[in-house]
């Protein structure tokens, strides 16, 4: 029987870029399957950005063909407005390692500074426990930057 192939993402940090947000305001951090990344979110307040410690587990198949997306949102009462995007290639990654860095989102505001997330990213298909593994790095072409936006851009940018 073959091992559950896993991959483990740990977000840590997020830099808001030039995106405006008090500490009160409301973030919604989704990781996921692009095809259906949204049941996959994490809210957490503004304030809270470089403090959180929160980890999404996923099973894949094939690498080849397997992804991940990380999409940061700002929460707004008439519907939440994208600050960034980032795709993952799970054949980007060395298998049984950890790579932690930090990684620019694709700004959803053409005008705006973009976001950084640090996070540590577990690919195992040995099933070792989630981050017990060498430190590993990423391939060329690990990530894939899109044109399309999940809903509306955020468009409160700090001067």
């Amino acid at each position: 029987m073959s091992k559950m192939k896993k991959v483990y993402i740990q977000v840590r940090s997020i830099d808001l870029g030039s995106y405006a947000a008090t500490d009160k305001a409301e973030l919604i951090l989704c990781v996921g399957p692009r095809h259906n990344f949204q049941p996959f979110s994490y809210a957490l307040k503004a304030g809270e950005k470089h403090h959180i410690n929160h980890t999404w587990e996923f099973h894949f198949k094939h690498e080849e063909d397997s992804s991940f997306v990380v999409v940061l949102f700002k929460h707004h009462f008439l519907g939440d407005k994208e600050i960034g995007e980032l795709e993952f290639l799970i054949s980007g990654f060395q298998p049984n390692t950890v790579v932690s860095d930090k990684f620019v989102l694709q700004s959803a505001n053409e005008e705006a500074f973009p976001a950084e997330i640090e996070m540590s990213i577990h690919v195992d298909e040995d099933g070792a426990p989630p981050f017990h593994a060498p430190e590993g790095f990423l391939f060329e072409g690990a990530t894939k930057k899109h044109n399309h936006i999940y809903g509306v851009p955020e468009n409160k940018i700090a001067n």
